[in-house]
């Protein structure tokens, strides 16, 4: 192929250059794809050009390549300032195959600078090396800070001060603290914990916009007032920046949060985490390692290359891990690292249920029909589906390649819904789709109040029978709900285009037969009598143990919702 040849740059070098610099578009991909395909001097070619950048990548982090960026940015000509937003570059981020090129482009012209302006590119000794062979990396060289000074952060401060361990017992203060800044509480408290005016905190004292010091025997429960949670373990150096900011300078917390609009910021060397309802773990220690682990909901984190000043933006969920090494090389698609934040994670009871993403945030859509993560979707029976495929899953409340505008009620808890579909065809026969999941062992002698909220399409056919049913089942993680416990049939029915809650209580008894079994809860749409298809919508799903003088004798009024979005 005449146009693949390297020293005749056209069309397929126009296409590479563009797929680089993230200006591709559909059609360019596509037309990538059409001159690649079967012409192997193209392929090898496109893989050279490839190559070539994925060599300088590997270059700029050498050791040898950040001493001679040093020095450029000495003299002033250095990077500074490099960003870049991967949402900007449209097909990128759907297109798989192309998408691991992209993150280069800004590399090529720093590339070439070194280049042409470094003539001389000092040998790293033998003792910068690692122990391993390939690319030469730097070995950590950061230092723990010592008392009083200042030290490099990736965060949106320049710099930060460390303050310094007091020589004395800090002092007492007389009476509860007052502050007029107040965006927090020492909720629990134990050991020694400063502030950078070496004021000693106590259980139950406003926090306002300051450091915090924590020695090494000292732990803390920070409250915030939107519900946000800072465990800390010590010995920590932390800063309250806001109502819903904090930075971690060194040491290591769990970050528990609920749904804060535009969710919580965490900073931390070289990432900020921003969330909207998870629980994270974060720890650095004094060499300026970072490491952290998600343990509940969907978190993203912004990580900056401190070097070459390029962002990568990370999408973490649950049980998944990212370690950010001291020289900045960063490390994802990990397990997270539950036991080293153990000390820290709420506590919780062995007879508790717990149920992961209840109020169907994840993962995250705004048009697209997606499986509810946590959820296990069928449909029954299979044979009658549609294309055999499983009609559930979470849609945003505005789904415009799904329904008409303005008639999806507001979700109660996020921005999202479960829904259910199920269909009666013509000719008789049923379809209906389910979701369930496991909670927790079966536990005896207790009760469990299972709540829930469901809702209504503003433009609903009027129901003819049943819409829905709300079940606990027993069984196995093996063979999934076998045994009905109890079932409720419609709890609650939302008006067209409105949402209703519904409490329901079920009282397992003492010497229960299942005991031990797992626990399962089962939500099921219900076909039709008439032809024709119906949903369901369904958010914020709780089921906790209580007790039975706190449980209502009688069924709670439902709480209606109508906005529409």
């Amino acid at each position: 192929m005449q146009n693949a040849h390297p020293d005749n740059p056209s069309e397929l070098d126009t296409l590479i250059d563009a797929v680089i610099e993230g200006a591709a578009t559909h059609a360019d991909y596509a037309r990538l794809d059409t001159l690649l395909d079967g012409d192997t001097t193209a392929q090898s070619h496109y893989l050279r050009r490839v190559d070539l950048h994925n060599t300088l990548r590997w270059t700029i982090e050498s050791e040898a390549t950040r001493r001679a960026i040093g020095e450029l940015r000495a003299a002033g000509v250095g990077p500074d300032g490099v960003t870049r937003d991967d949402a900007a570059h449209g097909p990128v981020a759907t297109i798989g195959r192309f998408a691991w090129v992209v993150g280069l482009a800004a590399m090529i012209a720093f590339g070439a600078l070194i280049a042409v302006n470094v003539t001389s590119i000092p040998t790293p000794s033998p003792d910068d090396a690692g122990d391993g062979g390939g690319p030469i990396v730097a070995t950590t060289q950061t230092r723990a800070p010592t008392p009083g000074t200042t030290r490099p952060d990736a965060s949106p401060q320049a710099t930060q001060t460390t303050p310094p361990t007091p020589a004395t017992q800090p002092a007492q203060p007389d009476g509860p603290r007052i502050i007029d800044d107040a965006v927090a509480t020492l909720r629990e408290a134990t050991g020694v914990i400063i502030t950078a005016d070496q004021t000693a905190l106590r259980r139950n004292d406003p926090i306002g916009i300051e450091a915090l010091t924590l020695a090494a025997d000292a732990r803390a429960v920070v409250a915030f007032d939107d519900g946000a949670t800072l465990r800390v373990q010590g010995p920590t150096e932390l800063a309250i920046r806001g109502a819903h900011h904090a930075e971690l300078i060194r040491g290591r917390v769990v970050l528990s949060t609920t749904h804060t609009p535009g969710g919580f910021k965490l900073d931390a060397p070289g990432a900020t985490f921003t969330d909207a309802g998870t629980e994270l773990g974060v720890d650095v220690d004094a060499t300026g390692r970072l490491r952290a682990s998600v343990f509940r909901g969907e978190i993203k984190a912004d990580v900056a290359d401190r070097y070459v000043g390029i962002t990568q933006h990370v999408t973490l969920t649950r049980d998944d891990g990212l370690d950010i090494a001291p020289d900045g090389y960063i490390t994802t698609a990990i397990i997270a690292d539950a036991g080293r934040f153990a000390a820290l994670r709420e506590p919780t009871s062995s007879r508790a249920p717990t149920i992961a993403n209840a109020s169907f945030e994840y993962p995250h859509t705004d048009h697209a029909q997606l499986a509810a993560s946590g959820w296990t979707l069928m449909s029954h029976p299979v044979a009658n589906a549609v294309g055999m495929h499983v009609n559930a899953g979470v849609i945003g409340a505005e789904r415009a390649a799904v329904d008409v505008a303005g008639t999806t009620p507001t979700p109660p808890n996020g921005e999202q819904w479960a829904y259910l579909n199920a269909k009666t065809f013509e000719d008789g026969r049923l379809a209906h789709a389910s979701m369930h999941q496991a909670v927790g062992e079966i536990a005896e002698d207790v009760t469990y109040r299972l709540s829930l909220t469901v809702g209504r399409l503003a433009h609903a056919d009027r129901l003819h029978g049943s819409l829905y049913t709300v079940g606990l089942y027993t069984g196995s993680l093996e063979s999934g709900p076998r045994l009905p416990l109890q079932v409720w049939r419609d709890p609650v029915m939302p008006p067209p285009g409105g949402a209703s809650t519904a409490t329901m209580t079920f009282h397992s008894p003492l010497h229960t037969p299942f005991r031990g079994q797992t626990l399962f809860i089962v939500i099921e749409a219900v076909p039709g009598a008439k032809p024709g298809m119906r949903q369901v919508l369904i958010d914020d799903v709780k089921l906790d143990i209580v007790n039975d003088r706190d449980v209502a004798r009688a069924p709670a009024t439902p709480a209606t919702r109508s906005p529409l979005r």
